[in-house]
């Protein structure tokens, strides 16, 4: 098993063989890992991006298409869960820096209530305050709304971006 290519393997892979997605593991962990941490530039991220990487790799493991290189699919969900981590990850980063204020004591979150900024979609304060203060997943708020999870980050990302005008403006 060794001497197959990775396209040979991924196919093994896709029928269900185990061994063969732990070779194309072996053969590609450390090139990955690299990519990551370059691109990164902090190991705890790498370390998380890479394991769902991997994950989404699994998942996805019936796109592959045996007539393309592996090695070019791989880096695709690679590169693919590294922009997903990046975009959550600034969304969660704005967003606390805008709504979580912390009051005199310390003690307490002040939290901005998002009904009283009037140029906030629905949808908009919906996914907002799923994502933030009940912590749900782009995919369950996804569900939610009964949309696609790519469109529920689109709105909380426009709603971000609204709420930091309102804040920033004064305009609650």
């Amino acid at each position: 098993m060794d001497q197959m290519t990775d396209e040979q393997l991924m196919i093994l892979y896709q029928k269900g063989d185990a061994d063969a997605f732990e070779i194309l593991f072996k053969r590609h962990k450390d090139k990955i890992y690299g990519y990551l941490v370059k691109r990164l530039k902090d190991v705890t991220q790498a370390d998380e991006v890479f394991q769902n990487a991997f994950i989404k790799l699994h998942r996805r493991k019936e796109l592959y298409d045996p007539n393309k290189a592996f090695i070019k699919f791989l880096y695709v969900v690679v590169r693919s869960e590294m922009l997903d981590y990046l975009r959550a990850k600034k969304i969660s980063v704005e967003f606390d820096e805008i709504v979580h204020m912390p009051q005199e004591s310390n003690e307490d979150i002040e939290r901005v209530d998002l009904n009283s900024v009037d140029t906030l979609s629905e949808k908009e304060k919906i996914a907002l305050s799923l994502r933030y203060y009940e912590e749900h997943e782009f995919l369950e708020i996804a569900q939610k709304l009964n949309t696609s999870s790519a469109n529920a980050r689109k709105i909380i990302s426009r709603g971000i971006k609204k709420l930091k005008s309102a804040l920033v403006g004064g305009d609650l």
